[in-house]
């Protein structure tokens, strides 16, 4: 099973810009994934 959940709570006040804060942290777990994968 390759799935992986996660459920994050964002600070509006500490993030303004939410939305591009998760498509960071959406290319960055891309990026892990292509390096493990690079890897084995």
């Amino acid at each position: 099973m390759n799935i992986m959940k996660l459920v994050l709570a964002v600070d509006d006040e500490q993030f303004p810009d939410s939305h591009q804060l998760l498509d960071d942290f959406t290319e960055s777990l891309r990026l892990v994934r292509q390096a493990a994968s690079a890897r084995s």
